[in-house]
């Protein structure tokens, strides 16, 4: 029962984070034109 839901969840959350990944780096960015998201230095 433990073990299951661990593994679920570990799972779970693999797949969610592979996909959120994949979808990040979908955005084209531009290096040169674009701030980085945390702003300036």
């Amino acid at each position: 029962m433990v073990i299951t839901l661990l593994t679920a969840l570990g799972a779970g959350y693999l797949a969610l984070s592979l996909g959120l990944a994949y979808v990040v780096h979908r955005i084209p960015r531009k290096p040169v034109k674009d701030y980085p998201d945390w702003g300036e230095v």
